[in-house]
């Protein structure tokens, strides 16, 4: 059975240095075994430095990493809204590898021109179900 892990959303508000791995550097001397990398809005390319080297800590001190998709999704948008979430999301994927994240929180967003209902609910599925066959893709993208 594994066992609770705590630690922080995000850098520390007390950590003085921005970056995840002063982050990490800060949350490890309090102690704490884990941290969610928080995407926010997007994710840049010049980030992806900081999320292999946060990667390469949390391996050597044996730390989990998770991460946070946008908080802003329109998976029940329109075409064009819906691409640029699952654009966000497949960025949010591949860093997810990149610091070897055990855990992925993403949003759907509203509801759109959908309302409450099965339709919405469907339609969520199905592109969850994408979105899963696309983690697993990541995952083993080294192995095959």
């Amino acid at each position: 059975m594994m066992g609770v892990k705590l630690g922080p959303a995000g850098v520390p508000l007390s950590c003085k240095g921005r970056t995840i791995v002063e982050g990490m550097d800060d949350i490890i001397a309090l102690g704490l075994e884990t941290m969610e990398a928080q995407t926010v809005r997007l994710i840049q390319p010049q980030h992806f430095e900081q999320y292999w080297q946060a990667g390469v800590l949390a391996n050597k001190a044996d730390f989990e990493m998770n991460i946070h998709g946008p908080y802003y999704s329109e998976l029940l948008g329109n075409r064009v809204e819906r691409g640029r979430s699952l654009a966000k999301i497949e960025a949010t994927l591949q860093a997810a590898r990149t610091i070897n994240a055990r855990h992925i929180t993403l949003h759907t967003g509203h509801y759109g021109d959908f309302g409450r209902g099965t339709a919405a609910n469907e339609q969520v599925a199905n592109i969850f179900s994408s979105i899963v066959e696309r983690v697993h893709d990541i995952l083993h993208e080294d192995v095959d």
